[in-house]
Formats: C-alpha cells, structure tokens, sequence
C-alpha cells in the first residue's frame, strides 16, 4: 500500500518529525511511519507488523502478475499466459470465443495490472 508521510524539519527543535492525520486508517499510516523509522536509522524490524503485512489473497494476486510479467517478457502471448498462468483447469478457447470471452478481459487487467506493477518500481521497495 501507498502511504503519504509528512516530513518536516524544524530548525527550532533541530529534529525531524513526521506527521500523520488522525483519519480512518491512521492505525496503518502509524504503523508505515514507525516501519520508516526503523529503515531510516538502520534497525530492521523483528517482526513485520501484522498491519503491513499482505493478506494470503493479496501475496496470491502479486504472485500471480509477478508471473504474468515475466511470462510477457519471455513472449509469451496473451491466450498462453491465460490458460497456464490464470484458468489452469479451464481447456482453451479458439478464435471467436476467445476474442469475446471474460477470461480475454480479466487477462488484459491482470496483464495492465503487472506491467503497471513493474512501472512503478516495485522491485526497489522488495529490496529495501
């Protein structure tokens, strides 16, 4: 998740602060900005804070289109993407029915989905 911090500089205090509006989800924003912290000074968390962490259907999904992105850089068409990536039990469809099918779409959406992953620069959060 994308969380916006506010980092001021205080030349009275001669200390940096942060600060978080108190709003729905401030429990998360908290927890991000204590994690900041954390990697800001070198200390690396013991335990990841369950608030952080993603959910099993979440890790799932980022599997999924991390896979969807290395098969499209390997070539990969869409149509082979779908059915051994997406519909592993579902038997192929042809033509006309592929143009026109639901699997098509959701395909195009996970497809736009992880290439819109990789734009962004996942891989230099995965290596902090």
């Amino acid at each position: 998740r994308r969380h916006r911090l506010w980092i001021r500089c205080d030349p009275a205090l001669s200390d940096e602060f942060f600060v978080a509006p108190v709003a729905a989800g401030s429990g998360i924003r908290l927890a991000a900005s204590l994690q900041f912290d954390h990697w800001l000074h070198g200390i690396g968390p013991k335990l990841l804070n369950p608030l952080l962490v993603p959910t099993p259907y979440q890790r799932q999904r980022l599997v999924t289109l991390l896979c969807i992105a290395d098969a499209q850089a390997d070539g990969a068409s869409l149509r082979d993407i779908a059915y051994a990536l997406v519909f592993l039990h579902h038997t192929p469809l042809g033509g006309a029915a592929w143009k026109g099918s639901s699997e098509r779409r959701k395909c195009q959406r996970l497809a736009a989905d992880a290439r819109h992953m990789i734009e962004t620069d996942y891989r230099k959060l995965l290596a902090a």
